[in-house]
């Protein structure tokens, strides 16, 4: 997926636009038809994301496949069309997800530990995140061996690190500055 500021910039736009229009549940739902299509059609994605078919065609397909759309759900496909930045739109339609989350008080945070974790562990994870002004919190768990210990959690862009390999990498460094 890229993410690149130009992202950004669309799915701030659209969900300011969907605010101002009291459509933001309903842009949400329809990017998210999006998406669950895309994410099912790999020879849909190489067509709107190939630089030898026109914008004409890809606007065709679009039209096509994605009939009853709110407008300004559209209006997001025919300027991405027309700037030719159709590969965007999945990192488009993830952006609009974390701003519609923001905007309700939600959050989807991510859990990477060495192991499985205890719901106990879970549940005060979630506690503290809540206790930090979110209302909800969803919580996807990852298992990554490489950590060796401790665990990693991610919210939006920022990323508290408690793994044992970070401590230990650390002390690396430490070492060899010091010879």
């Amino acid at each position: 997926m890229k993410h690149s500021r130009a992202s950004l910039r669309y799915a701030k736009a659209l969900y300011a636009a969907a605010s101002e229009k009291n459509a933001v549940d309903a842009v949400q739902s329809d990017l998210a038809s999006i998406k669950l299509t895309l994410s099912e059609n790999n020879e849909l994605v190489a067509v709107l994301e190939s630089p030898v078919a026109s914008s004409r065609v890809k606007r065709a397909y679009l039209d096509q496949i994605f009939t009853d759309l709110n407008p300004l759900t559209s209006g997001l496909l025919n300027a991405l069309v027309s700037n030719d930045r159709l590969e965007l739109l999945q990192d488009v339609i993830t952006r609009y997800a974390e701003k519609h989350n923001e905007g309700r008080g939600a959050v989807v945070a991510t859990l990477k530990s060495s192991s499985a974790t205890t719901e106990a562990f879970d549940n005060e994870i979630i506690a503290k995140i809540k206790a930090s002004g979110y209302s909800e919190v969803s919580l996807e768990k990852q298992i990554v061996p490489e950590l060796i210990g401790g665990f990693v959690l991610r919210i939006n862009d920022l990323q508290f690190d408690a793994s044992l390999s970070k401590q230990l990498n650390r002390l690396k460094r430490e070492f060899s500055n010091s010879l």
